[in-house]
C-alpha cells in the first residue's frame, strides 16, 4: 500500500460501509420504536380532537367523523363510558350514522327466456322500494317472445309491489323485516337478536339499544383491558399491544380520556394495526437492501477517482522533487488545478524557480569571488617577490610595493569577513547590542576614513549633518551598515563623481540617505538589488572594495533594527540608498 490514491480509496469506502452499517443498525433498533411514537402521538391528537366536547345525547354526527377518521387512518375506535361499558365502535352500526340518508331505488333487467320474432319483444319493468323484493312480469301480447324482469330493493325487508309487462302476467311479493343486534328491527316482523327490536333508537348511553356487550371488538376482557381504562379516566394515556381476539393479529391499542359536553369521563381505545407498521419498515429494510449495495458500488468508484484525481498532481510533484534532488533545477511540476494542490504545486515551482536562480547566482558569485580573491592574491604574490628578488635594497620603491600588497590584503579581509558575516547573519540571526549613540559622530567618522581610502582616486566623499542626532541601536551593526552603502557607492562612481551622506531630522525619525552619481540602477531590478549574489548587468564597477554580499548584509542588519529601507535611481543620474531609524528620545 504505498500509492495514496489507495490509501485514500480505503480510508473513504471504510467511512462508507461504517455509514451504512450505522444507518441499518438505526433501522432495525430504533426506526421502528420511532415510527410507533410518532403514529401513536399522532393518531391520539387526531381521535381526542374528533371526540373533545362530545355530546352524549346527540351523538350522531361525532360518530360519522370518527368512523371517517377510523378510515382515512385504517384504525378502530372503541368509546367507552365511565363503567367500562362500549357505547360505540367504528363500522360496527351504520344505521345510527347513516340512517338519514335515503336509499337509492336501483333495478336490473335479467332477460330469461325469448321466443319467437324479436319484433314481438316487449319489456315489463318491475319497480322497486328499499326492500329487497322480487317481480315477475307476465308474457307479451304482442308475439310469443316472454320476458322476465326482476326489481330488486335494498334494506332488510322484503319489499312489495306489482310490475306490470305488456303481457298477461302479474308480479306480487310481500316479505317480512328481520332486526339483528341489539339495534332496533324495522318492517312488518319481530327483531331478533340479544335483545328485542323496537321502534326507538337506544338510549344515550347504549345509542344502539340493549346492554352493551362486555366483550370489546379488539380487546378483550380482562385485568389489562381494566387497567388501561382505569389509567385514561384517571387523565393518563397509555398504549398496549395485543392480540386481536378474533382474528388473532398484533394491534397496538391506545386509551385516550376526554370528557364529554356534560361533563362526563369516557375513554377511547384506539387500536392500530400493526401490520400497517410492519409493512411500512419491512419497505425501508428492503429499499436499504437495495440501496446500501449500489450505494458502495457508487461511492467506491467515485472515491478511486476522486483518490486519482488528488494523488496525480502529488505523485508530479513528487517526481518533479526527485528530478531537483539528482540536480536537475529546471525540473517543474504540471499541476493545472486551482485547489490546495494546485497552490502546493505553484509554491513548488516556485521554490523551483527560486532555488534555480540561487544556484546561478551562486555560481556567478563564485566566479566573481574567485576572479577577484586570485587579482589581489597574484598583486601580493608578485610584488612579495619583486621585493624579495629585485626592490629590497631600494627603500622607496620597497615601500610603495609594500604598501600595494597591504591594500589588497586588505581587499581579501573585506571579502572574507562579508561572506563569514552574511554566513551567520543567515545561519543564526543578529544579536543587536542596542545602546544610545550619535549618528552625526557615526557618518563623520566614516566620511573621513573613506577620505583617506579614494585619495588617489578622483572619487570625493562627503557628508552633511545636523548636530546631535542620537538614536537607538546596535552601533557596531548600523556602522558595517553604511560603510557597505558607502563602499557600493564608491565602486559604481564613475572618476570625478561625488558620494555624499545625509544625516536628516524628520521629526519623530531620523532618515541617512547614501547618494552617488553613477550610471542609476534599471526600475526593473531595483526590487533585486538586495538578493545575494545579484550583480546589476551592464554595469562596470571600480575594482575597489567589495564582496558582492555587501547590500543583503545591510538589509539583514536594517530589518533586525526594524527599519524603514529602501533605494531610488534614475538612470544616467545616480542612485539614492536611504534608512530610517526612530529617534533616541521618543
Amino acid at each position: 500500500m504505498k500509492r495514496i490514491s489507495h490509501k485514500i480509496w480505503i480510508g473513504t469506502m471504510f467511512v462508507v460501509i461504517l455509514l451504512c452499517i450505522m444507518i441499518w443498525g438505526f433501522q432495525q433498533y430504533f426506526l421502528e420504536d420511532m415510527y410507533i411514537r410518532k403514529l401513536v402521538s399522532t393518531v391520539s391528537a387526531d381521535v381526542f380532537k374528533v371526540l373533545d366536547g362530545f355530546d352524549a345525547l346527540n351523538p350522531d354526527d361525532t360518530y360519522f367523523e370518527l368512523d371517517a377518521l377510523a378510515y382515512r387512518r385504517n384504525i378502530s375506535v372503541e368509546v367507552v363510558n365511565k363503567d367500562g361499558k362500549t357505547i360505540y365502535v367504528t363500522g360496527e352500526n351504520p344505521g345510527t350514522q347513516f340512517e338519514d340518508v335515503e336509499a337509492q331505488e336501483t333495478f336490473h333487467v335479467v332477460l330469461i327466456a325469448m321466443k319467437g320474432d324479436p319484433g314481438g319483444i316487449s319489456t315489463v319493468d318491475k319497480g322497486s322500494d328499499t326492500t329487497a323484493g322480487t317481480g315477475t312480469g307476465g308474457s307479451s301480447s304482442g308475439g310469443d317472445v316472454q320476458v322476465t324482469v326482476e326489481g330488486q330493493g335494498t334494506g332488510g325487508g322484503q319489499g312489495t309491489g306489482d310490475g306490470q309487462g305488456t303481457g298477461d302476467g302479474q308480479g306480487t311479493g310481500d316479505g317480512q323485516g328481520t332486526g339483528t343486534g341489539d339495534g332496533q328491527g324495522s318492517g312488518d316482523g319481530q327483531g331478533t337478536g340479544d335483545g328485542p327490536g323496537t321502534g326507538e333508537p337506544g338510549g344515550s348511553e347504549d345509542p344502539q339499544g340493549g346492554e352493551s356487550s362486555k366483550d370489546s371488538q379488539f380487546m378483550p376482557e380482562g385485568e389489562i383491558r381494566e387497567n388501561i381504562i382505569e389509567d385514561a379516566l384517571e387523565g393518563n394515556e397509555d398504549a398496549e399491544e395485543v392480540l386481536h381476539p378474533k382474528y388473532g393479529f398484533r394491534l397496538l391499542v391506545l386509551s385516550i380520556p376526554f370528557n364529554s359536553k356534560q361533563g362526563d369521563p369516557y375513554v377511547a381505545l384506539a387500536a392500530i394495526p400493526m401490520a400497517q407498521i410492519d409493512d411500512i419498515i419491512g419497505l425501508v429494510s428492503m429499499a436499504l437492501l437495495i440501496s446500501i449495495p449500489i450505494i458502495l458500488i457508487i461511492a467506491g468508484l467515485a472515491s478511486y477517482a476522486i483518490a486519482s484525481t488528488i494523488s496525480r498532481p502529488i505523485r508530479r510533484l513528487s517526481t518533479a522533487a526527485e528530478a531537483i534532488g539528482e540536480g536537475d533545477l529546471e525540473a517543474r511540476a504540471e499541476v493545472r488545478s486551482k485547489d490546495e494542490v494546485g497552490s502546493l504545486g505553484g509554491s513548488f515551482n516556485n521554490m523551483a524557480e527560486q532555488l534555480q536562480k540561487a544556484d546561478s547566482m551562486k555560481r556567478e558569485f563564485v566566479e566573481n569571488v574567485s576572479h577577484e580573491l586570485r587579482t589581489p592574491i597574484s598583486v601580493i604574490r608578485g610584488y612579495a617577490e619583486t621585493i624579495r628578488d629585485v626592490t629590497g635594497e631600494n627603500k622607496e620603491k620597497r615601500n610603495a610595493q609594500l604598501n600595494v600588497i597591504s591594500n589588497e590584503a586588505s581587499r581579501l579581509g573585506i571579502m572574507v569577513s562579508d561572506i563569514l558575516d552574511y554566513s551567520r547573519m543567515t545561519t543564526y540571526g543578529i544579536e543587536l547590542e542596542v545602546t544610545e549613540f550619535d549618528m552625526s559622530d557615526l557618518i563623520q567618522d566614516l566620511t573621513t576614513k573613506y577620505q583617506v581610502l579614494v585619495k588617489d582616486s578622483k572619487i570625493s566623499v562627503g557628508y552633511e549633518s545636523a548636530e546631535q542626532i542620537r538614536v537607538k541601536g546596535d552601533r557596531t551593526r548600523l556602522e558595517q551598515a553604511i560603510e557597505n552603502l558607502m563602499r557600493n557607492a564608491i565602486n559604481y562612481s564613475p572618476d570625478g563623481g561625488e558620494v555624499k551622506v545625509l544625516v536628516t531630522d524628520t521629526g519623530d525619525k531620523i532618515r541617512v540617505e547614501v547618494r552617488d552619481q553613477g550610471v542609476g540602477i534599471p526600475e526593473e531590478e531595483l526590487p533585486m538589488i538586495w538578493d545575494r549574489y545579484y550583480r546589476t548587468k551592464g554595469i562596470k564597477k571600480r575594482k575597489i572594495y567589495g564582496s558582492g554580499l555587501g547590500l543583503s548584509i545591510v538589509k539583514n542588519i536594517l530589518e533586525a533594527h526594524k527599519a524603514l529601507y529602501g533605494a531610488d535611481s534614475v538612470p544616467g543620474e545616480g542612485t539614492t540608498f536611504w534608512f530610517e531609524l526612530i529617534k533616541a528620545n521618543l
